[in-house]
């Protein structure tokens, strides 16, 4: 009955499709049950000229076999099973091979119990699983996809395992092998239309999951795709490497797994609510993805995902993102992606590794009151990026997390920080940074930050200190740190400073001349290298300890003075007595036939730019440090 009724509608329906719509093809509609196939029903001459096809009832497998046959082959772009109630998935078969990874320790896991009931089976009852595991042996397992069945999927899984146990009897062996059948029911089927073009696609209302491991749903390309009523999880790879220009639906996407948009390009967010009630968005999702439209500046989306995985929008085409609700975001979710502006709500703790590493488009961060920890390079290579809020909760910052960030000019960490990582402000375009309260100031926190010019801390810091911008243990008696550009061309070393830290002045490129008060004891290994100071006065009459003989100066170039009553000393002295221009404090104020040594003097013979150091000619040596950082030296009778 069914095969006479569907012969005389094929022919009833393609006569009058073909004559009315010769040019765009057959349009047909079926309703088929288990048994039907397209195959028997449609003839063979004329199954490559059908442009639309509508059906319902149950799609086996031959029939999705012949579906994309005519796609592939054929002038079909146009498919409806919005009202089928059934849709097999093509055979799929895939073998794995693995050691175990489950933590055999802790006694736990289904093959742990498989084993040891087989173990048990065979006398072994007082197995020493530790003495096992010491020798480094591990269990592997061979699992395998074999079939579909219906709604139903056979896995079977077979395990290999070998043992040794020495007892009464002496050593034994075993190998263990057994077979083992888990099946379990996909409550809807899946669809598995890999490599298709269509021009509309309408899947079936009841199916509630698209996508997944076990049988992709990539389909090529697609300029209209219609979900079900019920669709609610976007699974795995499900449009990876696709063309999607829009998406249809009438449910709520709750999750949107690993890959789901992998490499895919279209408009599918021209209505971004097909997104917004996403809980979860997957590892990857949408990473390599050119999805999003851009439609302005002001142009925004608000996603209510409380999970983003690792690199999740990597790459992506992202314009501006509100999170209010995310709790967890994994490491480089949004690397070298456009996005412009995120804001975070108050539900976030953690900025993961590389989250926003290389957004050279990212202008605005908002990160809500809640967030403790920023990881290595989450903000590297944010070029725009201008200001920069911490939450009153961070506690540490990662290695490189702010690092090549040229338009990051102030930072204020906050009280609660205890940690900053290495080259955290590398390369930054830093020139105020407040340090709070955190104690532990490295010079390698700001390398290569050659516009810093003031570091400050808070009054209640309880290891540091600052004066005028300079960076001073708390109880001055130590200056740690000065600042590469500070713009002074002469500094002069407050009273009571006994020890200068190791490459305490390192690149300080305006510092012409330093004046250093009597009451040092010590300067540092490399205090002054790599800077541009050419002259040193030094009040102590006892020369002070140099680090290792080395203050990174060059000693044939910078003039030394040091007090009249101390020259000799200072003359034969180790490390100073082998500076080449060495005059006394006293004969150079009073201007005896050696350089006058004058703030005023010194003042005018420096202007302080960057990289570049004028000095009108005087009497002994004239220097010019030029802009590439070469030292030329001129010797004036």
């Amino acid at each position: 009955m069914n095969k006479v009724y569907y012969t005389l509608m094929i022919a009833l329906v393609s006569t009058l499709n073909f004559i009315g719509a010769n040019a765009q093809g057959l349009s047909l509609s079926f309703n088929l049950t288990e048994t039907d196939t397209l195959a028997n029903i449609i003839a063979a001459s004329r199954k490559y000229e059908i442009s639309s096809l509508t059906l319902s009832g149950y799609i086996n497998r031959e029939n999705v076999d012949y579906i994309k046959n005519l796609n592939a082959n054929g002038t079909l772009v146009n498919l409806d099973l919005s009202d089928a109630s059934h849709v097999c998935t093509s055979y799929i078969l895939r073998e794995y091979k693995t050691y175990n990874t489950e933590r055999w320790g802790d006694r736990t896991g289904y093959i742990f119990e498989t084993v040891l009931e087989y173990l048990r089976e065979k006398g072994w009852d007082n197995f020493n699983w530790d003495g096992w595991l010491h020798y480094g042996n591990k269990p592997y397992f061979t699992h395998v996809i074999d079939t579909y069945e219906d709604d139903c999927i056979i896995r079977k899984m077979s395990i290999e395992f070998y043992a040794s146990h020495s007892g009464g009897g002496g050593n034994k062996s075993v190998r263990f092998e057994k077979e083992i059948k888990i099946m379990y029911t996909i409550e809807t089927p899946r669809l598995c239309f890999q490599d298709c073009s269509f021009s509309t696609l309408k899947v079936p209302d009841n199916i509630k999951f698209i996508g997944g491991s076990d049988c992709r749903f990539r389909v090529k390309s697609c300029n209209e795709f219609v979900l079900g009523n019920k669709i609610n999880t976007i699974g795995e790879n499900a449009f990876k490497d696709s063309y999607i220009r829009t998406i249809k639906y009438n449910s709520t996407i709750d999750s949107i797994k690993a890959s789901a948009f992998e490499n895919a390009t279209g408009n599918i967010f021209a209505n971004p609510d097909f997104v917004k009630g996403a809980k979860y968005i997957g590892e990857a999702a949408f990473k390599n993805s050119r999805l999003l439209t851009d439609e302005g500046e002001n142009n925004s989306i608000t996603l209510q995902a409380t999970a983003i995985g690792s690199h999740a929008f990597e790459n992506a085409a992202i314009p501006k993102l509100v999170l209010p609700n995310v709790e967890a975001i994994g490491d480089s979710a949004f690397m070298a992606s456009s996005v412009r502006e995120i804001e975070l709500g108050n539900k976030t703790n953690t900025i993961g590794k590389s989250m926003f590493e290389g957004c050279k488009e990212l202008r605005f961060f908002k990160g809500g009151q809640s967030i403790k920890r920023i990881g290595a390079k989450a903000f590297s290579g944010c070029a725009q990026l201008k200001d920069f809020v911490p939450s009153n909760t961070l506690e540490s910052i990662g290695d490189y997390a702010f690092a090549n960030d040229a338009a990051l000019t102030s930072f204020s960490v906050p009280n609660a920080t205890v940690s900053i990582g290495q080259g955290a402000f590398a390369n930054s375009g830093l020139r105020n940074l407040q340090l709070g309260r955190f104690g532990d100031f490295r010079r390698d926190i700001v390398t290569n930050c050659d516009s810093l010019e003031t570091i400050s801390v808070a009054s209640s810091n309880e290891k540091l200190s600052s004066m005028d911008g300079v960076l001073f243990s708390k109880n001055k008696t130590k200056l740690i740190f000065y600042p590469y550009a500070k713009r002074e061309t002469i500094y002069e070393l407050p009273n009571g400073v006994t020890e200068i830290a190791d490459s305490a002045f390192y690149a300080a490129n305006c510092l012409g001349a330093l004046v250093v008060p009597e009451t040092i004891k010590t300067i540092g290994k490399d205090a002054l290298s790599n800077s541009a100071i050419l002259e040193i006065k030094i009040s102590a009459t006892i020369p002070p300890k140099v680090t290792n003989n080395t203050l990174g100066v060059d000693q044939s170039l910078v003039r030394l003075f040091v007090p009249k009553s101390a020259y000799s000393t200072y003359y034969i002295a180790n490390y100073w007595g082998d500076f080449k221009y060495i005059y006394t404090i006293e004969d150079a104020e009073s201007n005896t036939n050696v350089p006058s040594y004058t703030n005023s003097k010194i003042s005018s013979r420096y202007y302080g730019i960057k990289g570049v150091l004028i000095e009108t000619p005087i009497k002994g040596i004239n220097i010019v440090k030029m802009s590439d950082g070469t030292v030329k030296k001129v010797l004036v009778k």
